[in-house]
Parts: C-alpha cells; sequence; structure tokens
C-alpha cells in the first residue's frame, strides 16, 4: 500500500510539473505572438501618422509658397518705377507682420538684396538656375 502511494504521489508530482511546463510554454508563446501583434499595429499606426503629418506640412508649405507668389505679384514690387532699394523698403515695411526671417529682392542676373540690407549672389544657385527655367 505504501508503494502504491508512492507511485501515486510521484505520478501527481510529474504530472503536475509537467502541467506546469506545458502552461509555461503556452504562456510564453502566447506573450511572444501578443508582443509581435503590438509591434505590428505600432508600425502601422506610426506609418499612417507619418503620412498624415507629411500631408499636414505639405498644406502648409504649399501655402506658404502661395503667400510668397502673392508678395512678388504685388503692384509694387513688379513695378519697374522702383529701384531694388525701394522694393526691399516696401518688403520690410509691409510684411512686418509675417514670419519670415528674411526676404529678398532677386532680379533675373541672380542679384539679390534682403530685408536685412545684405546683398547677395544668387546666380550660382541651382534653385535659381531651375526657377529660370521654369
Amino acid at each position: 500500500m505504501k508503494k502504491i502511494k508512492k507511485i501515486k504521489s510521484r505520478l501527481i508530482i510529474y504530472f503536475s510539473t509537467f502541467l506546469v511546463l506545458v502552461l509555461a510554454i503556452v504562456i510564453g508563446t502566447q506573450i511572444v505572438n501578443s508582443s509581435n501583434i503590438i509591434v505590428e499595429i505600432t508600425e502601422e499606426n506610426l506609418k499612417d501618422k507619418a503620412i498624415h503629418v507629411s500631408l499636414i506640412i505639405e498644406n502648409e508649405i504649399k501655402d506658404e509658397i502661395n503667400q510668397l507668389v502673392l508678395i512678388s505679384n504685388l503692384p509694387y514690387i513688379v513695378d519697374e518705377k522702383h529701384d531694388v532699394s525701394e522694393k526691399v523698403s516696401f518688403l520690410k515695411e509691409n510684411l512686418k507682420g509675417l514670419d519670415y526671417l528674411e526676404l529678398f529682392y532677386v532680379d533675373l542676373e541672380g542679384n539679390g538684396l534682403g530685408t536685412n540690407d545684405i546683398y547677395r549672389e544668387f546666380s550660382n544657385e541651382e534653385y535659381f538656375k531651375n526657377a529660370l527655367i521654369g
């Protein structure tokens, strides 16, 4: 009888140990799977967020470009009666409320005078050459 109780106790211990190991493996697998799913969802959400933010930035840049186009087409700026320094003074006085660090009046040869009264040559810049080409 003692032998049967010993075998029974051992079987219970072995079976319990086996059950604990199986549960540990199942739980570990579930943790890994859950972690992978969380990573995938996070990556998708980050991609979607990046696309959304880039569209917002793109629209803001388009708005700024449109504003600069409007400024460059102001009658005082396009009027050939006014020289470069007068046009730059006009920009300084009339565009104070805008968030531009600096504006330059640049002629077709690439000579630029900024609202900070600094002269700068733009003719060698790629973006200036591309702008002339259209």
